[in-house]
């Protein structure tokens, strides 16, 4: 150990003596003053380590009188387990993990993917959040890096709705539209093509219900793994579907927080305080609709979904807003890119056989995952290259556009959907508007500048795009 420097040698007076041992008086002040409120916080073990190493030399008398405040103190078990490791190694050990340049707490990354690791269904479960929450506990409330780890494991994990409820309570936070899509989108897979259900409360149509139960019987075994059926867990056509859907493995109901759909097929999921905010979620969360008959509240949420570029399958034979009714999207009884023209027209065709407009919704079904797929494939292989946000964009674009140009006509909102695809289903997309000229001295420089500052400090999920 160093010898004592001159500037210490000076305080050696002021040392306090303890059964016939010297001390650091100072250290040892510190420390009864952390520990006064009953322990040494995490926080406050660094700060004695701080003070110790002001003049970048560690004494006998420091070391020994850091020592002494573990046998003497009480300290949190993460400050313990802190300053053994500093006494042991003469350094801070490092406690941050760094994503997209934001600092997380390690020790709660790792303690999320061993919980998660230990689950069967790979989930965070309400006792794995209880857990959870108590790491993060260090005596004295949870620090804002722990509160921001706590956070990133809600986005980046899947938690029960029980487990999510607890955190959101002890984090104080309301669940954003936004928030409860990435949430659920997470539980259903990151690959997962998401196909939404909307339909009326009650059958309408002679042949509607037996032709939802065909529709439902060929998706379940049609579509693929990566297809999740998204049902708002109401009587009608969405029980329905989720009743004949396979074995109802890949079946969701959403609901708002504290209700259920008592359909005893798929899996029951909570968002929003009630049925308008479940609706503004549902119409957020689909990458298709398919629609069977319906009302006015059908053509809303239809025209929400198809407004954001998501697919709109409507069954038109069913009748209601799905055969254009209450002012239902114009442009989403138009056949889309992916479905053929007699496909298509089997959705409209009354003198059809029931089976044979489901097979066609199937097809139309399957033909949308598929592309979908396509475009997963190039992101993914922009981004294994190495690339920066821009270069992904462009990958996915240049990707698209080529094959387009053999097919027909794509309509704008076909290309809306495509795109943000391409982009990632939960990206924040930030458009470049500008003259193609700059006319101010100091214009370009400051683009550049926005430019660099944006690239430095945005979100992974915020993608750019300009009109080239």
């Amino acid at each position: 150990m160093a010898a004592e420097s001159p500037a210490k040698k000076a305080r050696v007076e002021g040392n306090e003596v303890i059964d016939g041992e010297e001390y650091d008086k100072g250290l040892l002040s510190k420390a009864r003053e952390f520990a006064a409120d009953g322990q040494i916080s995490m926080a406050e073990a660094k700060s004695l380590w701080k003070a110790v190493q002001a003049d970048k030399v560690v004494t006998d008398t420091e070391r020994r009188t850091l020592l002494y405040t573990l046998e003497k103190f009480k300290y949190t078990p993460k400050a313990e387990t802190l300053m053994k490791e500093i006494l042991a190694t003469g350094k801070v050990p490092q406690y941050f993990k760094t994503i997209d340049k934001v600092h997380y707490d390690s020790g709660l990354l790792q303690k999320a993917q061993e919980l998660i690791s230990s689950s069967g269904d790979k989930t965070i479960s309400l006792s794995d959040a209880r857990k959870l929450w108590l790491e993060a506990q260090d005596g004295k409330g949870v620090t804002e890096c722990e509160e921001r780890t706590l956070k990133y494991t809600m986005e980046k994990n899947e938690y029960t709705e029980e487990a999510a409820q607890f955190m959101r309570e002890k984090l104080g936070l309301k669940e954003t539209a936004a928030d409860a899509v990435r949430r659920l989108r997470t539980g259903m897979g990151s690959d997962a093509h998401v196909v939404c259900i909307l339909g009326g409360t009650k059958f309408q149509g002679e042949d509607s219900e037996a032709l939802v139960q065909a529709i439902a019987s060929k998706l379940g075994a049609a579509t693929g793994s990566k297809a999740r059926f998204m049902t708002g867990g109401m009587p009608g056509v969405q029980e329905t579907f989720a009743k004949n859907c396979g074995d109802g493995s890949r079946v969701w109901n959403l609901l708002p927080v504290g209700q259920s759909s008592g359909f005893g097929r798929g899996k029951d999921v909570n968002a929003g305080a009630d049925l308008e905010e479940r609706k503004a979620i549902f119409d957020l969360l689909g990458d298709l609709y398919i629609t069977v008959e319906g009302g006015p509240g059908v053509s809303q949420e239809a025209r929400a979904a198809h407004a954001r570029g998501a697919s709109v399958v409507p069954v038109m034979r069913s009748g209601g807003a799905s055969s254009g009714m209450f002012d239902f999207p114009r442009d989403a009884l138009q056949r889309p890119r992916f479905a053929t023209e007699e496909r298509w027209s089997l959705l409209s065709s009354k003198d059809a056989p029931v089976e044979a407009s489901a097979a066609a919704v199937a097809a139309i079904v399957e033909a949308a995952v598929a592309s979908s797929k396509a475009t997963g494939t190039a992101t993914e292989a922009a981004q294994r290259s190495g690339a920066s946000r821009d270069t992904v964009v462009v990958a996915v674009v240049e990707a698209e556009v080529a094959p387009k140009q053999e097919q027909e006509q794509e309509t704008a909102e076909e290309a809306v959907h495509r795109l943000r695809s391409g982009l990632g289903c939960d990206a924040h997309i930030v458009c470049i508007l500008g003259g193609a000229k700059f006319n101010s001295d100091d214009s370009e420089a400051l683009v550049k500048a926005i430019a660099a500052k944006l690239a430095a400090g945005a979100d992974s999920r915020v993608k750019f795009v300009t009109g080239g």
